[in-house]
């Protein structure tokens, strides 16, 4: 879906050696008092992502090697009010495709990029509701394609 990413499975096949994503990498995670943290003003060139429940994202954040070298780079903001397939666990809690969204939309300073990311998460959640069952809060008929 984006130009440039590369899919690791951590599940199917640990990684061996420490993970090395080059030097202007960062973790996309919430701030952590233990790890390191992204200069003021930088921006990375590529992100790390973690993929999972947030007990599984925050086990492979500290154990995957590696990892635990990348300063975190974080969203800043409240999660957005929208209709989830999950509860979040705290206010500022958000799927992946949204977190990474948003942190594309300010990395890149591309506001059209995060909308597009953002409207294709919403739409996977209204289609997931309605095979649930369930209809969307935000329309009565099926979602749109």
């Amino acid at each position: 879906m984006l130009d440039g990413a590369t899919l690791l499975d951590h599940g199917a096949a640990p990684w061996a050696a420490p993970f090395d994503p080059g030097p202007e990498a960062a973790l996309l995670f919430p701030a952590d008092p233990g790890a390191p943290a992204a200069p003021a003003g930088w921006r990375p060139r590529a992100l790390v992502v973690l993929d999972g429940t947030w007990p599984q994202a925050s086990r492979m954040a500290h154990r995957v090697p590696g990892l635990d070298a990348l300063p975190r780079w974080s969203v800043d903001r409240p999660a957005r009010a929208v209709e989830r397939l999950r509860q979040p666990h705290a206010a500022w809690a958000r799927s992946t495709l949204e977190a990474i969204a948003e942190a594309l939309g300010e990395i890149e300073g591309d506001p059209d990029l995060e909308r597009a990311l953002t409207e294709l998460h919403d739409r996977w959640v209204a289609r997931t509701l309605w095979q649930r069952g369930r209809r969307p809060v935000s329309g009565e008929g099926p979602p749109t394609p």
